[in-house]
C-alpha cells in the first residue's frame, strides 16, 4: 500500500484561490497533520480528499488508485468533523452501525463488527446510550468508530477535539495518535492548534492562503523554519522576531556579534525566548516589562532599547519583579535570519 498522494491540487471559490498547487505524499500508516491559521485551506483539502468537494484541477491517488472523480462513498475513505454530527436519536450502537445499514451488511456481521469496534473504543457498555447521554470524549469516540466500522483506507480528522475542555483534549489526543498505530491507519488530521500538531504528527504541513510553506517532522519544522510565519506560528510562547540592521557582522538593536561574516543589509530576526538566558555576565542590559507565571516555567517580557522580547526563565514567584534590571546573553548559533522582504529563512 503506498498511502496518499496529492499532485497540483487547486480549488477556488468565486475566483478567490483556496488551495493552489499544492503537491503531498502521505505514506501509508502515518500520522500527517495540517496546520494553518482559519481561512488557510484546511478543512477544503480534506474535503476534496473526501469527495465532499471537487477540485479545479490537480490529482488525488490513493493506494495507487485515482479516485479524484471518484464518488465519496467509493473512496474508502472516513471523515469526522469538528461538531461529530451524530444522530441525537439513535442509540451509540445504531449511530456506529449506520455506515454499515446503508450498505445493507448482513445483521450477523453487522452487530460482530460494532460490537468489536465498541469494545476498541472502551464503548461496549455504553452501546445502548443516546449522544446526549454522554460525555464529549464519548461522543468523539462514537464518530471514530462510526468512521472505523467502514475499513477506510484513509480517516480524515477536522479539528475534532476543538470542542472539548484543555484537560480533555489531551487526552484525546493521547488516545487518537494510540489508536491511530494501534491499527496501523492512515491519518489526516487538521488543526490550528500547533501543540496539537507538535504532540501527535509523523510529520506536518504548515499551510498560510492556500500555499503549502513548509512539510516536515515536527522537530524540523520547529527547529528550521524555511519562513518567518512558519517561524512565528509554531512555538510557544512565539519567536521573537524583529526587523533589524546588520553591519560588520554585528547587530544594531542588540548587542550580538556574528562568529562569521553575514552581508550587510536588513533583515527579520527570529530568536526563541528559550535561546535567550539570563545572565548576570550578559552583554544585553534591559528591565522586566511583565512576567506570566505559568507553573514549570515563566514567560518574561524584558524591554531592550526599543525592543519588547520575551525570556522562557526558571519558575520563581519572588524572584522577577517588573521594573527589575537584569542582564541577557544569546548565541549567535541559536539567531535565526529571515529574508526582510520576503521572510525567506537565510542559512548562516
Amino acid at each position: 500500500m503506498s498511502g496518499l498522494v496529492i499532485e497540483q491540487l487547486s480549488k477556488t471559490y468565486d475566483r478567490q484561490p483556496v488551495l493552489e498547487d499544492l503537491n503531498l505524499e502521505v505514506e501509508a500508516g502515518g500520522l500527517q497533520v495540517v496546520l494553518g491559521p482559519s481561512g488557510c485551506g484546511k478543512s477544503t483539502l480534506l474535503r476534496l480528499i473526501s469527495g465532499l468537494e471537487t477540485p479545479d484541477r490537480g490529482k488525488i491517488i490513493l493506494d495507487g488508485r485515482d479516485i479524484t472523480d471518484l464518488e465519496p462513498q467509493k473512496r474508502k475513505t472516513a471523515m469526522v468533523f469538528q461538531n461529530y454530527a451524530l444522530y441525537p436519536h439513535m442509540t451509540v450502537f445504531d449511530n456506529i452501525a449506520f455506515p454499515l445499514k446503508v450498505t445493507r451488511t448482513p445483521k450477523g456481521e453487522l452487530v460482530k463488527i460494532v460490537g468489536e469496534t465498541a469494545k476498541l473504543l472502551e464503548l461496549d457498555k455504553l452501546l445502548d446510550r443516546r449522544p446526549a447521554q454522554l460525555s464529549g470524549g464519548q461522543r468523539q469516540r462514537v464518530a471514530l468508530g462510526r468512521g472505523l466500522v467502514r475499513q477506510p483506507s484513509i480517516f480524515l480528522l477536522d479539528e475534532p477535539l476543538s470542542n472539548l475542555d484543555a484537560a480533555l483534549r489531551m487526552k484525546m489526543r493521547q488516545e487518537i495518535v494510540a489508536l491511530q498505530k494501534r491499527l496501523g491507519i492512515t491519518m489526516i488530521y487538521v488543526t490550528h492548534d500547533q501543540i496539537e500538531a507538535l504532540t501527535m504528527a509523523d510529520r506536518m504541513i504548515v499551510l498560510k492562503d492556500g500555499h503549502l510553506r513548509q512539510n516536515g517532522t515536527p522537530s524540523e519544522i520547529y527547529n528550521n523554519p524555511q519562513d518567518s510565519f512558519v517561524a512565528s506560528f509554531i512555538g510557544t510562547p512565539p519567536i521573537n522576531l524583529f526587523e533589524d540592521e546588520i553591519k560588520n557582522g554585528a547587530m544594531k538593536k542588540l548587542p550580538i556579534q556574528f562568529g562569521h561574516d553575514i552581508k550587510d543589509g536588513h533583515y527579520q530576526i527570529g530568536i526563541r525566548p528559550e535561546y535567550i538566558i539570563l545572565d548576570a555576565q550578559g552583554s544585553i542590559a534591559g528591565k522586566i516589562v511583565s512576567r506570566e507565571y505559568i507553573g514549570a516555567v515563566s514567560y518574561i517580557k524584558i524591554r531592550v532599547n526599543d525592543l519588547l522580547i520575551t525570556v522562557t526563565a526558571e519558575s520563581d514567584n519572588e524572584k522577577y519583579k517588573n521594573g527589575q534590571p537584569l542582564r541577557l546573553t544569546v548565541d549567535y548559533r541559536n539567531i535565526l535570519l529571515f529574508d526582510h522582504n520576503t521572510g525567506k529563512r537565510i542559512v548562516i
